[in-house]
């Protein structure tokens, strides 16, 4: 619009100085001269351009030359004041005055300034926010149990935050059985999607040498109880696991052989509720002992928990069996063999028991538990800190569409201090789509935490943007746009308030990247320097543009112009004529 208001062949230079010079729109003004100006590489931009930014420090002080000024703060007032002037622009006295005399007389241009009026008056939004307003679709769900509360709310956007995912902790006792019992205590920063405790296993197996085909892992819940936690779970929040080694080689002579991989651990207090004490262990039982022999068995390899050798001590214990679901059966010690039953083969052939693992909770009366503790020797814990970073995604590039799925995807479970207003309780799971993309979709990538601290890590930026599927409101859309990759705003530095900025744009026309520099513009010619811009430490600001080119009102050649640019205009643009 602000094109065709100058550049149609006016017969009357006055009138493009009645249209926009007589206002106070300084900012409008002297931005649409400036963007005209770049259109059709007349030599004044440089000056044009100066005199918008000198406007725009004159009415906003944080954003005053030779000063350090966040592009992205700068972006959204910029959009606002542009949006706020330019419907001031439509509604003034000098334009309705020339909407009905001047309407013949420019012909077509003034049509189509007309109509852009209208739509601006009609939903009170200007043609600089229709390009880079999108719309949010937040679903706040209560989780409470019997609650179907949902609230849908809209909320408009001109950028799209982007965060790192911040490192949650998993902390990993690894416990080896040869050739002695010893404990290690493995810490991981994990910041990478789709880790489970498979990929834990095998980093673990590289530094204690032993096969992650031999281990087994463990969680203790909140009750107490230690449960299998299977290998192709995945990890999302901080967590505490055990990782046992399992002694010689698994086949499946074990089971043929009756012989079982147990995992012992022992309690103080009555199942299910009974306390942890100590660490579990692992033992391989023959099914064809009796419950004399086998309660012999478990205590000779969980000797090091007892007060005393077990044969000395005169105190009565209960064992009892668990499966993967925290259910527990008592094993009566009057039955010749216990440990086959239909119970013990439903638990080694639930699904998740892949290895074949049975679960025995030795249970103590509470009354030794101060004998146990006072007497016992406490294990010693070794702390391994060599793997801490490896799934950290500090050190390693990051991809943008991960970026965007860890923020887009599924519902995040928030405590807070929100109260469902149907049955009052607290806990909710919000989810964030996509519910109207702009034509130039903006990705804010937020590098600096509250402390100005920099996040260094390299963000791979793809070209295109093809599959939004898992950003948008799957119910509504049925097909997906694409955007091409138009410009990155690069932060140099490591706080927040100091530094240097620098842009990479494409041309449309012929996909050449430009660097800005300050006042050096250099053509990225090699592949090794446009390399740089899509995998980058210093990304900050990303600009996608909606591809047109397959739209069904796209009729010209020359799709990479905005649709709404008259014929005249482009013509003008492609022959090089003056305005």
């Amino acid at each position: 619009m602000f094109l065709s208001s100058t550049s149609c062949g006016y017969r009357n230079n006055n009138l493009k100085k009645n249209f926009f010079f007589n206002f106070k729109n300084i900012i409008f003004n002297s931005f649409v001269d400036t963007i005209r100006c770049i259109w059709f590489n007349n030599p004044s931009v440089d000056t044009y351009c100066h005199k918008t930014i000198s406007s725009v420090a004159n009415e906003n002080s944080s954003f005053s030359l030779g000063t350090q000024n966040d592009p992205h703060e700068c972006l959204l007032w910029l959009l606002n004041k542009l949006d706020r002037e330019f419907l001031d622009f439509l509604e003034s006295y000098e334009y309705t005055k020339y909407k009905y005399s001047e309407r013949n007389a420019y012909g077509s241009c003034r049509e189509k300034i007309y109509s852009v009026y209208e739509k601006s008056k009609e939903n009170k939004k200007s043609t600089f926010l229709k390009l880079f307003e999108g719309q949010f679709k937040k679903t706040i769900k209560c989780t409470a149990p019997n609650c179907d509360y949902v609230k849908i709310s809209e909320e408009p956007f001109l950028s799209v935050p982007l965060k790192f995912s911040s490192p949650f902790k998993a902390t990993v006792k690894f416990i080896s059985m040869n050739p002695t019992r010893k404990i290690t205590r493995f810490h991981f920063d994990i910041s990478e999607s789709y880790i489970n405790v498979k990929n834990i296993m095998k980093q673990i197996e590289k530094v204690v040498n032993i096969s992650s085909e031999n281990m087994v892992a463990c969680k203790i819940k909140q009750n107490g109880q230690l449960y299998l936690y299977p290998e192709d779970s995945s990890l999302h929040t901080n967590i505490d696991l055990i990782i046992l080694q399992i002694p010689g080689e698994i086949k499946e002579q074990l089971l043929q052989n009756n012989l079982i991989i147990s995992v012992v651990y022992f309690v103080f207090g009555s199942v299910p509720n009974g306390k942890i004490f100590g660490e579990p262990y692992i033992t391989i039982l023959n099914r064809d002992l009796g419950c004399g022999h086998l309660s012999f068995e478990i205590m000779k390899e969980g000797a090091f928990l007892l007060p005393e050798l077990f044969y000395k001590m005169n105190a009565g214990f209960t064992l009892f069996l668990q499966n993967s679901d925290g259910a527990y059966a008592r094993i009566d010690p009057i039955i010749e063999k216990p440990l086959f039953n239909e119970y013990v083969n439903s638990i080694l052939n639930e699904k998740e028991n892949v290895k074949k693992v049975l679960q025995i909770i030795v249970e103590w009366d509470l009354s030794l538990k101060e004998e146990f503790e006072t007497k016992s020797m406490k294990e010693q814990i070794i702390e391994n800190y060599s793997l801490l970073n490896y799934f950290n995604y500090e050190s390693k590039p990051v991809k943008l569409r991960d970026m965007i799925y860890d923020d887009f995807n599924e519902f995040e479970y928030i405590q807070s201090s929100w109260e469902c207003p149907k049955c009052y309780k607290t806990s909710r799971s919000v989810q964030t789509e996509l519910d109207h993309e702009p034509d130039i979709l903006v990705f804010h990538i937020n590098r600096f935490d509250q402390c100005t601290k920099k996040n260094v890590t390299n963000v791979a930026t793809p070209l295109k943007l093809t599959e939004l599927c898992w950003f948008c409101d799957k119910r509504r859309y049925k097909k997906y746009y694409k955007y091409d990759l138009s410009c990155v705003i690069f932060h140099h530095g490591n706080k927040s308030s100091s530094g240097h900025y620098t842009a990479a744009t494409r041309k449309f026309i012929s996909g050449e990247w430009r660097l800005f520099d300050d006042n050096e513009v250099k053509v990225l010619y090699r592949e090794s320097q446009r390399k740089k811009i899509f995998g980058s430490s210093n990304s900050y600001m990303l600009f996608y543009q909606r591809d047109r080119s397959k739209d069904n009102y796209r009729h010209r050649k020359d799709s990479w112009f905005p649709q709404d640019v008259p014929y005249e205009i482009i013509e003008k643009y492609k022959y090089g004529r003056n305005f």
